[in-house]
């Protein structure tokens, strides 16, 4: 398995951010964000815009929505200001999520 793209402490980009792997920020992101992978924002990491990836891990700074296909966990040291789309979320205790979430999920045979 190949190494994750990395946006390293101290680095700041602006504009859109595409990729066709996995990426982990450490620094700073100021537009949308657009990986095939997985995106793992790091404690120190912030984005400001939108997140499409195949899942997330937020320890960090989000301010924008995410669309995951699939999971997006929120750290105890992660912020989220959005909304989550995923199908599923799971928000440790001290994680900060202001939004909505949208998760696409199947309820069990005895539930329906």
């Amino acid at each position: 398995m190949s190494q994750p793209a990395l946006l390293g402490r101290g680095l700041k980009v602006r504009g859109r951010v595409r990729g066709e792997n996995d990426l982990r920020v450490e620094g700073t992101i100021e537009g949308d964000v657009v990986v095939t992978g997985s995106l793992d924002l790091g404690p120190e990491g912030t984005v400001t815009g939108g997140i499409s990836a195949a899942s997330a891990t937020v320890a960090g700074r989000l301010e924008g929505d995410i669309d995951a296909q699939g999971p997006v966990a929120i750290a105890a040291s992660g912020s989220v200001v959005g909304d989550v789309r995923a199908t599923e979320v799971s928000l440790e205790e001290g994680g900060i999520l202001r939004g909505r979430i949208d998760a696409d999920f199947e309820l069990p045979e005895a539930l329906r």
